[in-house]
């Protein structure tokens, strides 16, 4: 009889043990900790019409939106004026958009200053005169 008893017993602290009415630490799962992989931000050199801007990689997707809803706020502008010159046969005041694109030019820049120099890099460019070439009849 003291056998079992003090068999049942054992279980019993055993359960207990393990569900954690010990201490603290004992029974007790702990979650792993989560993997943190902290990426450097890369920045993007844009071209959006005539204009070069440099961008953060996360800011993308979202430089990419606001130009899509400027165009289609300008667009509504247009046909509303459109609308109204319509009715008392007038010409239309505003003119037409053009949809912009934005157009990725370098995409992996490390950091703020790389992009900046090759966004002036480009800007330079663009203002120079390309040399004609000469042909050779």
């Amino acid at each position: 009889m003291k056998k079992l008893a003090l068999l049942l017993t054992g279980m019993i602290v055993c359960a207990w043990l393990a569900t954690g009415g010990g201490s603290s630490a004992f029974g007790q799962r702990t979650k792993p900790a989560p993997k943190t992989t902290t990426k450097a931000e890369t920045y993007v050199v844009i071209q959006i019409g005539e204009e070069i801007k440099v961008v953060p990689g996360s800011q993308l997707a979202s430089e990419k939106k606001r130009v899509a809803e400027d165009y289609k706020r300008e667009m509504k502008a247009y046909q509303d004026s459109k609308k109204e010159a319509g009715k008392g046969k007038d010409k239309v005041e505003i003119p037409k958009p053009l949809q912009k694109k934005v157009k990725v030019l370098k995409s992996s820049c490390k950091s703020e200053k790389e992009a900046i120099e090759y966004r002036d890099k480009l800007l330079q460019d663009k203002d120079e005169p390309k040399p004609k070439k000469k042909l050779d009849w």
